[in-house]
């Protein structure tokens, strides 16, 4: 991945085989981003995605590995979590038949590239258990 640290946000581009999620916690480590936004379109290879079930207080995830797919969107946030970066990301995708798609995003691939801006905020938000996951403590 390479990125660019603009006045007031990060534009990073990410390469085929490169991990997503994985990139974009490095990228929040390195900039010590504790708080921000994500927003994003490229392409993907393979995706994770996930649904939170309420009755079981768990997510259900499903796996897409289709080779070429869109990513429509590509939005969520950071937090900290531990000390740590934490990213809450979902994602929309579609297939080679234009079949649009979605979920809590675990695990995606670049396919070809995806482009992401990343809007770092000053102060970090810790994230606090409740229940059965962490909720942002604002």
């Amino acid at each position: 991945m390479k990125y660019r640290k603009f006045d007031d946000h990060i534009v990073a581009i990410m390469e085929t085989g490169e991990s997503i999620t994985e990139g974009l916690l490095e990228l929040c480590e390195k900039e010590q981003i504790g708080h921000g936004v994500v927003t994003g379109i490229g392409g993907t290879k393979y995706l994770r995605l996930g649904v939170w079930d309420r009755f079981e207080n768990c997510y259900k995830y499903t796996v897409k590995d289709q080779g070429s797919m869109e990513i429509l969107s590509l939005k969520g946030n950071i937090s900290s979590l531990n000390g740590k970066p934490n990213l809450h990301l979902h994602v929309t995708a579609s297939d080679d038949s234009f079949n649009a798609f979605g979920g809590h995003l675990d695990q995606g691939i670049v396919q070809n590239m995806l482009e992401v801006y990343v809007y770092p905020y000053a102060e970090t938000i810790e994230r606090k258990p409740y229940q059965y996951w962490f909720f942002m403590d604002i």
